[in-house]
């Protein structure tokens, strides 16, 4: 074989490599191919800045979600409720990975649910809930 023509197969190669990359990401809304493991990329603080297209960030309202590496799990906040009262909230549990890590089971004190990942990198962390609203979270 010619060095052009093991050069051309060698480019022919880590092409399909780089496309099978593209085409097997675990979640509905990328990444593609990260370096780091998804518990790493999901351990921390996460700021909910959205939910079905609605931006969160109004008149002091806030949502903040805490992932801990040992399974530990913090939701806190506070909105206004349907009366128009300003409401605090905070929420402690657990988390553990489901279903292939496509999911994450949360158990707080008053609730327990699957979220489905749709998007989770170093900076983003997109979630449907059960009631199939769509949650955007960013990291601080």
């Amino acid at each position: 074989m010619s060095a052009s023509n093991s050069k051309k197969l060698l480019l022919a190669a880590g092409m399909g490599i780089i496309l099978s990359f593209g085409s097997c990401k675990k979640y509905e809304d990328g990444p593609g191919l990260s370096f780091r493991t998804k518990t790493t990329r999901l351990v921390g603080n996460w700021e909910l800045i959205e939910v079905d297209g609605q931006q969160i960030s109004r008149f002091g309202e806030f949502t903040l979600i805490d992932f801990d590496k040992d399974g530990d799990f913090t939701m806190a906040g506070s909105y206004y409720d349907y009366n128009g009262q300003y409401v605090s909230f905070r929420e402690i549990g657990d988390w553990e990975w489901e279903n292939g890590k496509e999911e994450i089971e949360v158990q707080g004190s008053t609730f327990k649910e699957d979220w489905e990942i749709l998007r989770l990198t170093n900076r983003e962390l997109w979630f449907e809930v059960e009631n199939g609203l769509i949650w955007k979270c960013e990291k601080d």
